[in-house]
């Protein structure tokens, strides 16, 4: 809700940037704890939260290198 807020104010340009991120930030930390199983440990959440955020983080970087090497493919 906080970062909703930050985003809907009109009045400075830093607080939609900290919303913006505080926002996507729990969109991904969102992913990670919501396919955890429910009769996990603890440390095995720890342990799964950090594999699939890596995963994650495996995703976005290979759009990030995908996306030029597509685009000069259709020149």
């Amino acid at each position: 809700v906080v970062g909703i807020v930050m985003i809907t104010q009109r009045y400075s340009v830093a607080v939609f940037r900290w919303g913006l991120g505080l926002l996507v930030g729990a969109t991904i930390l969102q992913i990670a704890v919501g396919n955890l199983p429910t009769d996990a440990s603890p440390a095995r959440s720890v342990a799964l939260s950090a594999m699939i955020l890596a995963l994650v983080a495996a995703v976005f970087a290979l759009g990030v290198w995908l996306v030029p090497v597509l685009s000069h493919m259709g020149r």
